[in-house]
């Protein structure tokens, strides 16, 4: 997982990233671009690792083993990522991560039952472990959503990636423009599910945006 910590700096009262050398708030575009990239890195690991398990390359208990380690992380990464760095997580955090991932080890333990007995890996599987990489999307937007409340934020609106297909939810959900901050759908939970590329924007009432 990248690193930030050296490059930026947090602004709890703005509930925004701080550029290290110049003190300029971070774009969202370099916040979500971030993001993104972790995800992809962490799904394309765990895509060669499924090849690998299917050429017989590591064992299912290595295979296992491993997929758990990554889902920890990425979820780690995207939980610091939205609540402004590994130094404001808390115990409730740590707590909510917790039953997270574990929700996630339930899955992951009953594909490898699965797999154990004798599931063909293919494409539609090759599909299915890299949606463990992209549930982070949402442990990130919770994060973030904590955090712009209590800064005083009060709106909230949804935004397409313009790079990656939509849903019908989504494209409904942006059109409604903003709204109260947490009235909307959240990320995960719509159709497109852990798929979903979508991401939220926040102001106070009174604000452009």
């Amino acid at each position: 997982m990248p690193d930030p910590r050296s490059r930026y700096l947090w602004d709890a009262a703005a509930a925004r990233y701080r550029s290290a050398s110049t003190g300029r708030f971070v774009g969202r575009d370099a916040v979500v671009g971030a993001l993104n990239r972790a995800i992809t890195s962490e799904g394309v690991f765990m895509t060669a690792l499924l090849k690998d398990l299917r050429d017989k390359k590591v064992t299912l208990d290595a295979w296992y083993f491993s997929m758990r380690q990554s889902v920890k992380l990425i979820h780690l990464w995207a939980a610091a990522a939205g609540k402004g760095g590994w130094a404001q997580l808390d115990q409730a955090d740590y707590g909510y991560l917790g039953a997270i991932v574990r929700f996630h080890y339930g899955r992951l333990a009953r594909f490898a039952a699965q797999l154990a007995l004798g599931l063909p890996i293919g494409a539609r599987e090759v599909f299915r472990v890299g949606m463990y990489a992209q549930a982070a999307r949402a442990t990130f937007n919770d994060l973030e959503l904590g955090v712009t409340a209590a800064a005083g934020y009060t709106e909230e609106r949804s935004v397409r990636d313009p790079s990656a297909e939509s849903c019908a939810e989504c494209e409904e959900i942006e059109a409604r423009g903003w709204a109260p901050i947490g009235s909307l759908p959240r990320i995960g939970d719509r159709t497109c599910l852990t798929n979903c590329r979508c991401f939220m924007e926040y102001r106070r009432s009174g604000e452009d945006g």
